[in-house]
This record gives structure tokens, sequence and C-alpha cells, in this order.
């Protein structure tokens, strides 16, 4: 059965926490396309809400957090800690265009996915 992120939010979640969730769903999409892997496979739905509810800002914290380990903490741990620091300075993650890399003879030339920060 598939769920919304927003199924798990419950009434007394205040709206920053449901901006929050917003933001980890939109980071949790470029973080995916840069592994190039499902987004699931990153952090469901219920993950990104709790941790939008618990908003660790250290590894200890959020290994705490429902549905994180030392695996996930040790593969994306930084990369999420530093998205909800940003957050919670009002900046916002975006995803630039995708660039190529030009070759001689242009085969096997791939898009980069780079991740700005917008200030």
């Amino acid at each position: 059965m598939r769920t919304n992120a927003m199924d798990w939010l419950l009434p007394e979640d205040t709206k920053r926490t449901r901006d929050r969730v917003e933001f980890l769903r939109e980071w949790r999409a470029a973080r995916a396309k840069l592994e190039k892997v499902r987004r699931y496979r990153i952090f469901s739905n219920r993950v990104l809400v709790e941790v939008a509810r618990q908003d660790p800002a250290r590894r200890e914290e959020l290994i705490a957090v429902w549905g994180i380990g030392e695996k996930k903490a040790d593969q994306f741990g930084r990369s999420l800690l530093s998205a909800l620091a940003y957050f919670r300075g009002g900046n916002v993650v975006t995803m630039a265009k995708p660039k190529r890399k030009r070759t001689k003879s242009r085969r096997g030339s791939k898009a980069q996915l780079q991740l700005r920060i917008a200030q």
C-alpha cells in the first residue's frame, strides 16, 4: 500500500513540521537522482515525517529517530543533517539543471546532477 508522506502527519503537527516534511521530500528526490536509486531507498515517507518532528541536529539524535540506524546514518546522515541546518536557516536546497560533459566523440557523455544552495 502506497502512502503519501502527509498521511503520517497528525493534526497536532505544526505548519513548520509540515514545511519541513515537504523540504525533506525535495531533498530525498534530489539525493535519489544523485544516487540513481528510487526515493524510498533513501528514506521512507514515515521516516521523513519522524525526522521532521524530531528535527535532529547531531548524528546521535538522528540515530534515535525511528527507522534510521547506523547504516543509513553513515550513508545519508551528513547530507540530511546539512539539509536540515539549511532549512533552519531559512535557505532552500534547489537542483541545478544537469550539465553535460562534452567529449570528442560525444559518446558516453553523462548528465551530472549538481545541488546548489540558493540563498
